[in-house]
């Protein structure tokens, strides 16, 4: 009997009606992706469709606690924390015409605000990218984008022989033909590297083309005989980027990357059902505490012919001998929190999320050092794997940027520099330890560090900035300060009288002639 496939999606899957599956894709693995992206970000927004709640009464109103986001948050708030990167090469003159260059762009597209939203939805789906586009009309200094993509509209054509070796990609949506409404068509954007008969080639095309939604996918032709292409509109035929530009312009980013997947894994991936555990039993909780409210009555008599009235103020009458009386309620809900705490702990275990991370810090642990590293141990190291991926990404984007995309479509020269991103240290700092250990060690006699080492630190862990001229400053208030703390007034009296006598020349003479 053949093993059964797994795939990173084989825990939502079953989750999944046959109404999420987009009918524009023709492969049923990419089908199985792209549901999976949608029901993963339906997870994390709390949209009640995602789970099906057992209806236990009528009085019953689902409740869907947060416990997606809150995990997906935690450990998005630490994860490439104080994105950065530093230029290598060149002059100082040249490094900083690169540096203006890259500030505008940045500025102008949001990076920052995209780079965040491509972390947080990359631990959602799985997947993120990047995608980056040039209008060679705009105005220059303006005619670069860079935009986020959705990981739904991302095909990547792989060779056949070997499936890490990208040849091109399509990124492909839904469209609608203004002049024909009712077809069903999807439009293409489709980027291939150029083969030149060797095996390999620095030139990029692209095309941009309108399909039926059958017949767009040319990838189908090499395992389907009875596929056929159905081309609607060309509109823009097949060129060749500049020169300078030699990889495509999509950068995808697998969250939780595995060798031998094309694709990443959600944060989510696993927890499903221990999350559908979690809004169950919180509302039924909620149904009991509701039900013991209102109350629960029997009776040994039949209803009324116009139904029992039930509320303040009524009575309620029966024939003698007949009981009617309430039923005992909820008096504890300790069983229903207990679950509630035991699934929420099974799924911040392992995720590796901790409470400091979600927010609930406990004074003494946050202000000791060894403390705080062990609870947060988990998830920083879970995070370090992410975020080698992520620089790898962040990299390649960099110098394509730096040394393609800006001098073909902006005019920069080609320096030859690149620009090597890094993140922060994610740990949080304690700012008073900082300091005084920083007094401490200036304090010893002798210092055991310079101050132009304690500026660093204090620059480098808490973020200060110092004048330039400050160094000579902080030096000399030192000696003074040592000088003071060295002061003999016994020794100062004795030396102030010599000196009226003989002068400081002549204390020196005689001393040293002895």
């Amino acid at each position: 009997m053949p093993l059964a496939k797994f795939s990173q999606y084989s825990t939502i899957e079953p989750l999944l009606s046959k109404d999420m599956y987009p009918s524009w894709v023709p492969n049923q693995d990419d089908k199985l992706r792209c549901a999976a992206y949608d029901l993963y970000e339906q997870i994390y927004r709390n949209v009640p469709d995602a789970f099906e709640i057992l209806q236990r009464g009528t009085e019953a109103d689902p409740i869907y606690l947060p416990s997606a986001r809150k995990c997906i948050e935690a450990t998005n708030r630490y994860l490439g924390v104080g994105f950065d990167y530093a230029l290598v090469g060149g002059n100082d003159a040249n490094r900083k015409v690169v540096g203006d260059a890259l500030g505008i762009l940045f500025r102008r597209e949001k990076f920052r605000a995209k780079f965040n939203s491509i972390k947080r939805f990359g631990l959602i789906k799985g997947d993120s990218l990047w995608h980056i586009v040039a209008d060679p009309g705009a105005p220059q200094g303006r005619r670069i984008s860079l935009h986020e993509l959705d990981p739904g509209s991302y095909f990547p054509i792989y060779d056949i022989d070997d499936t890490e070796k990208l040849l091109g990609v399509h990124i492909v949506a839904p469209y609608v033909d203004p002049q024909d409404k009712q077809k069903s068509l999807v439009k293409r954007q489709t980027y291939r590297k150029l083969d030149n008969g060797a095996g390999n080639s620095n030139t990029i095309t692209s095309e941009l083309t309108i399909f039926e939604s059958d017949g767009w996918d040319d990838r189908q032709l090499l395992v389907d005989d009875n596929y056929k292409l159905k081309p609607y509109k060309s509109l823009v035929k097949q060129f060749n980027l500049p020169p300078q530009i030699t990889a495509i312009p999509v950068y995808h980013i697998a969250n939780q990357y595995e060798g031998g997947l094309s694709f990443g894994l959600s944060d989510l991936s696993g927890f499903e059902r221990v999350i559908a555990g979690l809004h169950q039993a919180i509302t039924d909780e909620e149904l009991s505490l509701a039900l013991d409210g209102l109350g629960v009555y029997w009776s040994t008599a039949a209803a009324p012919s116009g139904g029992w009235i039930m509320g303040p103020g009524s009575v309620v009458e029966g024939a003698d001998g007949e009981d009617f009386k309430r039923v005992s309620g909820v008096t504890n809900v300790s069983p229903f929190q207990d679950h509630l705490n035991f699934l929420n702990n099974e799924i911040k275990q392992a995720m590796g999320t901790p409470d400091i991370a979600i927010g609930n810090v406990d004074v003494q642990v946050a202000q000791s050092g060894i403390a705080l590293a062990l609870q947060m141990g988990p998830i920083i190291a879970r995070n370090s794997e992410k975020e080698d991926e992520l620089l790898a990404i962040q990299d390649h984007l960099l110098f394509d940027l730096v040394n393609g995309w800006l001098p073909a479509y902006e005019g920069l020269p080609e320096f030859g520099i690149a620009a090597d991103p890094k993140f922060a240290n994610p740990m949080p700092v304690d700012r008073d330890a900082v300091v005084k250990e920083v007094t401490t060690l200036l304090g010893t006699t002798p210092p055991i560090i310079s101050a132009e080492y304690a500026r660093k630190i204090l620059t480098e862990k808490l973020g200060y900035e110092f004048p330039d001229s400050m160094g000579d400053d902080i030096i000399a208030e030192i000696q003074a300060n040592s000088k003071a703390r060295n002061f003999d007034p016994f020794a100062e009296r004795i030396r102030e009288e010599l000196a009226g006598d003989f002068g400081e020349a002549g204390i020196a003479t005689n001393i040293g002639a002895g």
